[in-house]
This record gives C-alpha cells, structure tokens and sequence, in this order.
C-alpha cells in the first residue's frame, strides 16, 4: 500500500529544517515541526518521523543547487555564493527588516530569488504585495506549475496593468478581466447558434488574493446583481446596460473644481478619464452587440 502524500507545506519546511541543519535527526525534525505548527496555529498534523525519513531521502536526491533553494537567504553568504546577484543586497535586507518587524522569518533562497524578479518589474508595487507574489510564484516553481499558462498568465496580466499604481486608469486590469469575460460569454452563445466564435483575444483572469474589487463595480451593481466581482456568467446586454447607465464609474472621482494651481493639470486628468471612459463603452457595446463576420477577430 503506497503512503499517504505528505502536504506540500510540511514536505518544504522538512526540506528547510533539512537544509539548514543537515544533522538534526528525524524526531528532532518532527518535534520541530509541532512547534512551527503550534506558532502558526496550524491544526493540521504534521508527518511522523517514519514519513519524515523518507521526505529526507527526497531531499538527499536533489542537486546541491536544488538543495540550496530550500535555505534561508542571508547577507553576504547568499551573495557571496551567487546564489542571489549583489545589486539585489538591498532590496533582501529590506524585505528581511519587514518580515522581522512582522514576526516572520527571513526568506528562503527561492522566495528572494523571486522576490528580486518581482522588483524588477514592479519596482512601485508595495513591499509585502511583492513578498505576497513572490511568495506565490515560488510555490508554483516548487510544484512544476510555473510553466503551465493558466497559473502564470493570471500574474502576467496583473503586473502588465499595474493595477497598484494610482495612474489613470487604476482598474484598467480589472476592465481587461471584464472584457475578456464578455468576450467568452459571447463565444460561448454563438458555438451553441451554431456559429463560429467571433473572439481570439487571449482571455486575462483575476489574480486572487492580489486585486481589489474596484468601486465602481459596486457602485454599478454588478457585485450584487451576480453575486462575484468579476462575473463567472453574465449576459453581455445586461452588463453593458448597467455600465453605460452608471457612466462607466473608474474607481476614482474626479474632483469637481481643481485644486489652486493645477488648472490644467485637472483639465487633463477630466479629459483621460472621459477619453478612457468612452474607450471602454465602444469596446462593451462592440462585445455586446456580438459584432458582424467582418470585424476583426480581437472585437477591437
């Protein structure tokens, strides 16, 4: 009778505990164990030391790089071993000081890898949102998901729009996620007319727990009317009618006067938010009305 699969989450801290302090014996280890779960209040049991033996024996298998990723990142060992490039040091320690002002542990080398990359791209974005994806994109690495589209995409998209950012438009990924939804309803009907789908345009997916239900989504009602954010199905007539009666709220007001001095500048910020505003309604009135044979693929 094989053995019972160990959690992912306990299979990677006996990996570390492994990693950090190669002699510790596997009792040890499972005493350990039930010490992280008490402290992080996890009701779930942790595996014997038997099933502990053989996650060992898992880790012996891997290569020293592999072995190395489950160790914690520290300055300037991880550095100096090119484990992590040096123009990374700062953003490292930086992240260590959050995580110890927050009772957590430094990073392992996986999760600062990923953290680093996630910089890169996101320099703006805030330092535990950063922590939370990197976090996110490790464990996908860990269980040989990253490669697979449906997981990877969601976290491309979102960092393509930075939603985090405050420039206009704030929710410009969350209307991207919309379209797109509208798109596959509208596809979806015409397969069951009979017809060809209408829309090729690469689908955008939420990313969850990283996005925010924007205010203009509850404001148009579409959170109460069909009980998601995002709505899994909604017919594209009946979305389209609540955005174009609500005005296609984006999230942020625009002040009715400017402030002293920023006349123009509030002139051209009315101005985005309308130009964008009535981007957005072509593009849902175009989905709605399912468009003719001769418009491009994209409902563009």
């Amino acid at each position: 009778m094989p053995a019972p699969k160990v959690a992912q989450h306990w299979r990677d801290k006996v990996f570390t505990l492994v990693a950090e302090q190669p002699n510790l014996s596997a009792a040890s280890i499972e005493a350990k164990l039930h010490e992280q779960a008490n402290v992080e209040g996890i009701e779930e049991e942790p595996p014997s030391a038997r099933t502990i033996g053989r996650i060992r024996e898992e880790f012996s298998r891997l290569s020293e790089a592999q072995q190395g990723e489950y160790a914690y990142a520290r300055w300037p060992e991880s550095f100096q071993s090119g484990a992590l490039p040096w123009e990374a040091g700062r953003l490292v320690l930086d992240l260590m000081a959050e995580l110890r002002r927050l009772s957590q542990p430094r990073p392992l080398l996986r999760h600062a890898k990923w953290y680093w990359r996630i910089t890169q791209v996101a320099p703006d974005l805030g330092i535990m949102y950063r922590w939370r994806i990197a976090n996110h994109a490790a464990v996908l690495e860990t269980q040989g998901k990253l490669a697979q589209p449906e997981d990877t995409r969601r976290i491309e998209w979102w960092l393509a729009f930075r939603p985090w950012s405050g420039r206009e438009p704030t929710f410009a990924h969350q209307h991207e996620v919309l379209l797109t939804r509208l798109m596959q309803n509208v596809n979806e009907k015409r397969l069951s007319e009979g017809r060809r789908p209408r829309y090729t345009l690469e689908p955008i997916e939420d990313l969850e727990p990283f996005t925010e239900e924007p205010p203009w989504f509850a404001a148009a009602g579409i959170a109460d009317r069909f009980g998601v954010a995002v709505p899994d199905t909604a017919d594209a007539d009946d979305l389209h009618d609540l955005l174009s009666m609500r005005g296609l709220r984006l999230g942020v007001d625009t002040p009715l006067s400017p402030n002293p001095g920023e006349g123009e500048r509030w002139e051209e910020h009315v101005q985005a938010r309308s130009d964008y505003a009535a981007m957005w309604a072509r593009r849902v009135e175009g989905i709605a009305d399912g468009g003719s044979e001769t418009e491009d693929g994209n409902g563009r």
